[in-house]
């Protein structure tokens, strides 16, 4: 959608200016809340895990023990 939306726009650039212009900004709107969109679940997935100090293996922010090395947090 985001690709028919430039390609639309550069399109209309030659024929309808002001619609062109109007299709490029939806476009780039789109764009920009993609990435917000996938930006925001990696965040969220990066704080419930964190990195075991002694084996470096990832494991929830909630465990007290390691289920990798079986030590102690």
């Amino acid at each position: 959608m985001i690709a028919v939306l430039f390609i639309l726009g550069i399109i209309f650039m030659f024929f309808a200016p002001p619609l062109g212009i109007i299709l490029l900004v939806l476009g780039v709107v789109f764009l920009i809340l993609k990435i917000v969109k996938k930006t925001g679940k990696a965040a969220v997935h990066l704080a419930t895990q964190k990195t075991c100090p002694h084996c470096r293996s990832k494991i929830s922010s909630k465990a007290v023990v390691c289920p990798v090395c079986q030590r102690d947090i």
